[in-house]
């Protein structure tokens, strides 16, 4: 058996790919002249030159003896890539050929073992047949390594614009270096040819971009000439003409990283906002966008992508110089002014250049008037002093039925009632009125993406906003700019101070991604100082100065192992009011699934660490799991899945390995199946860490010195490597509470954010905190590892309230509230600044968790087992005594406790029922330092009783004990000690009620009179 390419024996086909240039003779022409730029880029592809055959033998068998043959021959049949090693017998449509690989040499098959041999020979008669088979050009990959000349650098990549109709590249864009130019029409014919359909147009960036509306202009390579497509991120789908507008698929995580940042209801300004590849979503999560942008083509495709996207209420689009834009959009108009002492104030004087047209017969409310945008360019001029802007909104709403001609106020109020008008099919603000937003009185975020030269418009905002009509916290500004290799972030401030006319007094900085080699691509970010809010300071210094969250973007782990749960819809509920919109799951449960739909709620799916063998083996296994847990769900108004956990600290040291080699094959089957059902860019994966993947050395105990765990370092960096690629989070967990808690002579307040230990000191990093210390070790080891810029999502954070001296409500609200501030205040750890991604372990407590870990393992929730909150927290970081919304409703079982019984005098039994009650519940309360450690020897007998009574539901005859327990109605808890009462999960009355006993005591008088 061999493979034979133009007449030489080649045993590994696989070597095509490796062997020395083959330019010389895959190009038809002079060969001599290969080399020369011209003649090679004239040349035609010789695909035959690429044909190479394989003389293998085959097995022909009947078709129903395939599968058991399959299995018998593992290892033994050809294995090639998109090559199938069953095909059909040419003479015989009941018969097979199953193809055998090159390891088989005879046709007496002496080279497989005689024991699987004598197995095919017991299955049927077999027949051993010679079988030839060619793979040619459209097989092989690296052909462009094999054709250009030597020392010419190959394109390992390329931008694809992915159509969201089909999931496949529609335009595949390159940026070939001049080196490459001689070249272009062979490598985008390969590129091509090796990618269709996938990539149906090849296109090729010429020159530098000139024009004012900073579009590049291309030519069409190879393929269709049509520029026109759709392509889809985070859900939401963008129509546009490549060869008219700017877009960048590669800025997706950038999009998603921003949008995340608001909150339904908030005010966003774009001012460079493109085909709204920020504005859209944000629409979509319930913002009010003013989305503006120079380029007229830009805005034409802008409103016919809120149309598509289903947000024409909730996008004005206009078409005119940033500054102007911005000036007028937040210039307090005359109106404001002249009727500040009137009860009644005019919303705005409308747009005198733009009108509305209007059906005068008609006063029906569901009439909609229409924007006339003839003048697009010179009549969206004018928005001075305009609140809703309705001239030049996407799409008017309804008229109010009491509109007139002239009537300015009757017209503004009928315009804001757009979002509710019949006919809306925005599901995610169903049943919401748009709020009446004056935009000279609040903003919440500005977008400058402009990065070439938008640090020069912040001049616009000189002397812009007037204190005495601004309400609530100032905006953020999101403004991005270009850093080269020799300029730092001082030089970005200079820039930015001198177009302000005003000292920047706190900037942040977030590295989005390299464009090129000495360039790269920054988010500068920065918010208004809170205290001006409320105090005097001159105009022009409101910009720019501090940056203090307004808002919440924690998310929560919500885990269910618990005895008595809580209805999901009610605990969804909870997590709307408290403003929680991300949530981590440890499971992909379809109760709580079901009860997160039509939510914007972002959703972290989860895959046991049991299931990651079978994943890893079977792709058909996660691609299940994904149709069953994914797609089921991913539609207009159901679940908003935005990653999916991969196992749950899979590497964990007490797990010694056992899924060391499982993970990253699951890792990858997932992501597999999410790209095949078309959400492989939308919903990422991710593998959550425990924080002991990497350590310090003990000879130098500092995060600079960090690096991943010895003995699991190669995998760990096989998955970060995959994770990058895939532009996926690294998550991690981390437990500073476990400082404290397995080591008595670690320093307390160290444990927390507002601590007086001394820091510690790593080169010029000063570290007041083991959490910052922590997750910097972390983001060492990751750079050592050659991923400086991977990101990071701290998976689970927090502090358990019970089950050891430390664990209690003070430390617990002591350390949260120092948490929420530090991650949203944007100043980040010593070595990444910026907000921290965090999810706050946990929800509610788990009174079935292991204690394997401590006793504490059962009490992290931030809520009671019953949606009660322990304690005040406010979630959005600025350390206010602000109560938590609990969870309503809730449905409590008999108050009625189990007890020892006081007349007893026998308690040679009591030790004993005492360790069956508590290894059958929780007695975690009774643990050293804990809550209820106080208690009498007879006190902990009553609470073991209790909560085995109340695990089990109350039955009567769980509260027994050989005669030692009793059942009571008078509350046994005492000061710190909580007895509780179970929620009441069942319909039944048998379980739980007065009617048991009753039923209990007619059943003994029964068998009384029996035995009579």
């Amino acid at each position: 058996m061999n493979c034979v390419k133009n007449g030489e024996a080649e045993n590994n086909p696989d070597k095509v790919a490796s062997r020395a240039p083959l330019h010389d003779n895959l190009l038809s022409g002079d060969n001599d002249a290969v080399a020369d730029c011209e003649k090679l880029s004239e040349s035609h592809l010789d695909e035959s030159k690429f044909d190479v055959q394989f003389k293998l033998w085959a097995l022909r068998i009947p078709c129903q003896h395939c599968k058991v043959a399959t299995r018998i021959l593992n290892g033994y049949l050809f294995d090639k890539p998109r090559v199938k090693p069953i095909i059909e017998d040419p003479t015989c449509d009941k018969n097979r050929y199953l193809i055998f690989s090159d390891k088989v040499q005879n046709e007496d098959l002496s080279d497989i073992p005689k024991q699987k041999v004598d197995e095919l020979n017991g299955l049927c008669k077999i027949e051993v047949v010679p079988y030839s088979m060619t793979l040619g050009y459209s097989y092989w990959n690296h052909v462009l390594k094999q054709i250009l000349p030597t020392g010419v650098e190959v394109p390992s990549s390329f931008e694809t614009i992915v159509n969201c109709s089909t999931y496949t590249g529609q335009i595949a864009h390159l940026n070939l270096h001049d080196e490459l130019l001689p070249y272009k029409d062979v490598i985008a014919k390969v590129i091509y040819d090796k990618n269709y359909p996938r990539i149906k147009t090849i296109v090729n960036k010429v020159g530098t971009i000139t024009n004012e509306f900073r579009v590049p202009e291309f030519e069409i390579l190879a393929g269709d000439h049509t520029m026109i497509t759709e392509v889809k991120q985070y859900g939401a789908t963008f129509r546009l003409d490549y060869s008219l507008v700017y877009w960048n698929s590669r800025l997706e995580h950038e999009h998603k990283r921003l949008v995340s940042m608001f909150q339904a209801g908030e005010t966003i300004c774009d001012m460079f906002a493109g085909i709204g590849p920020f504005a859209i979503p944000a629409a979509q999560k319930g913002c009010i966008v003013y989305a503006n942008d120079l380029n007229p083509d830009s805005i034409h495709y802008l409103r016919i992508n809120a149309k598509i996207n289903k947000v024409d209420d909730r996008i004005y689009a206009y078409n005119m110089d940033a500054r102007k834009f911005v000036s007028q959009l937040m210039e307090v108009p005359n109106t404001e002014v002249t009727s500040a002492h009137s009860s009644e104030v005019p919303i705005l004087d409308t747009c005198h250049t733009c009108r509305v047209q209007d059906n005068a017969e008609s006063n029906s409310e569901n009439e909609l008037p229409t924007v006339d945008t003839k003048d697009s360019n010179s009549g969206l001029g004018d928005v001075k002093g305009s609140t809703t802007h309705t001239a030049t909104s996407v799409i008017a709403g309804k008229r109010s039925s009491s509109y007139r001609e002239g009537d300015v106020e009757a017209h503004e109020t009928g315009m804001l009632e757009s979002v509710g008008r019949k006919g809306s099919t925005n599901k995610r603000m169903r049943g919401s009125e748009m709020s009446v937003t004056k935009t000279w009185e609040h903003i919440d975020h500005i977008i400058m993406n402009l990065p070439a030269s938008a640090v020069q418009f912040l001049d616009a905002f000189r002397g812009l906003i007037q204190k005495k009509y601004w309400k609530g916290c100032l905006p953020w500004i999101h403004c991005y700019c270009f850093i080269r290799a020799t300029e730092t972030p001082d030089t970005i401030i200079a820039v930015a101070e001198s177009a302000l006319n005003a000292p920047i007094q706190d900037s942040k900085f977030h590295r989005v991604r390299d464009v090129a080699p000495n360039k790269k691509k920054k988010s500068h970010k920065m918010e208004q100082e809170k205290a001006p809010c409320v105090g005097n300071l001159v105009a022009f210094l409101l910009v720019f100065l501090t940056m203090a969250s307004c808002g919440s973007g924690v998310g929560v782990n919500w885990g269910t192992m618990a005895t008595h749960k809580l209805p999901p819809s009610k605990v969804v509920k909870m997590l709307q009011e408290n403003g929680v919109n991300k949530l981590k799951l440890f499971d992909a449960e379809e109760w709580i699934m079901a009860a997160l739909m039509g939510t914007d709620i972002e959703v972290m799916l989860a895959i046991p660490n049991n299931m990651l063998e079978d994943m890893s083996k079977n792709p058909q296994v996660a691609d299940s799991w994904v149709y069953e847990n994914v797609t089921t769900y991913m539609y207009p108004g159901g679940l908003n899945i935005k990653y999916i956990a991969v196992g749950n600290e899979p590497f964990l040291k007490e797990y010694n390995g056992s899924y060391l080699q499982t993970t990253l094959p699951a890792l990858k089957n997932i992501q597999i199946a999410l790209n095949s059902w078309g959400f492989g860019s939308q919903i990422k994966v991710t593998v959550p860490f425990n924080a002991d993947a990497y350590y310090s050395p003990d000879s130098n105990q500092v995060p600079s010195a960090g690096d991943f765990r010895p003995e699991v370092r190669d995998q760990t960096i096989e998955i970060v490597q995959f994770l990058y690629a895939n532009n996926a989070p690294f998550t991690v967990n981390i437990y500073p509470f476990l400082s404290l808690y397995g080591n008595d002579h670690f320093p307390f307040d160290f444990a927390f954010f507002d601590g007086n230990n001394r820091p510690l000191i790593d080169g010029n990093s000063v570290y007041t905190n083991v959490f910052d210390a922590n997750l910097d070790t972390l983001l060492w080891a990751l750079e050592k590892s050659g991923f400086p810029d991977m990101d990071v999502i701290v998976g689970e954070v927090g502090w358990p309230t019970d089950g050891d001296k430390n664990a209690n409500v003070q430390n617990a609200k002591r350390f949260n509230m120092g948490l929420l501030k530090h991650a949203l205040s944007g100043n980040g750890t010593p070595k990444r600044k910026g907000i921290l991604d965090i999810y706050l372990f946990s929800l509610i407590d788990e009174n079935a968790k292991s204690i394997a870990p401590g006793n504490f393992e059962r009490h992290w929730g931030i809520f009671e087992f019953d949606g009660k909150p322990k304690y005040e927290l406010d979630l959005a970081g600025l350390e206010q005594n602000k109560g938590l919304v609990p969870v309503e409703g809730v449905k409590y079982m008999e108050k009625r406790w189990c007890i020892l019984d006081p007349e007893v005098k026998d308690l040679h039994l009591l030790a004993a029922s005492i360790d069956y009650a508590c290894s059958q519940s929780d007695c975690t309360a009774l643990g050293y330092g804990s809550s209820c450690n106080t208690l009498t020897l007879l006190g902990n007998a009553s609470y073991a009783f209790n909560m085995y009574y109340q695990v089990n539901s109350q039955q009567d005859w769980d509260c027994d004990f050989t005669g030692l327990a009793t059942v009571t109605d008078d509350d046994p808890s005492e000061k710190g000690c909580q007895f509780p009462i179970m929620i009441s999960f069942g319909s039944s009355l048998l379980r739980h009620g007065r009617l048991t006993t009753i039923l209990m005591k007619a059943f003994s008088i029964y068998l009384f009179v029996i035995f009579l």
